[in-house]
């Protein structure tokens, strides 16, 4: 059996189909005994990683899990989390406000959406 090592970029804000379906596919990946780089949230989807104190569906924490059971990142446009309004703690400093990042995920440039399209055998849009 082939294996592939697949990267995925979300687009859509939560909770929207793309961000569910992204979820699945990437259980699905491992099912089938394929590993994942990593899942680079941008445009609205970054809005995943507020760091909110009740989520009905807690599907940030799903994701969390999943990337800590098989150890691959969750990263967010950097771009995107500022026009969002997503703030990490350094960022929040430097405003002075609260942070809104939520653990689990790391902050990226379109740098990195690039290497990981070209390091990967299946690069997946939803």
């Amino acid at each position: 059996m082939v294996t592939h090592t697949f990267s995925l970029h979300v687009l859509g804000g939560q909770p929207t189909t793309s961000v569910y379906s992204a979820l699945q596919f990437t259980r699905s990946v491992y099912k089938l005994g394929h590993t994942l780089r990593a899942v680079f949230f941008n445009a609205e989807a970054v809005y995943i990683a507020l760091d909110q104190a009740s989520d009905e569906f807690n599907v940030a924490q799903d994701w969390i899990n999943l990337s800590q059971q098989y150890d691959f990142k969750l990263l967010l446009c950097s771009t995107a989390t500022k026009h969002h309004g997503v703030l990490s703690n350094t960022e929040a400093e430097l405003l002075n406000k609260a942070p809104s990042l939520r653990a689990g995920f790391e902050l990226a440039g379109l740098g990195e959406l690039i290497e990981l399209s070209q390091h990967s055998t299946r690069f997946i849009v939803f």
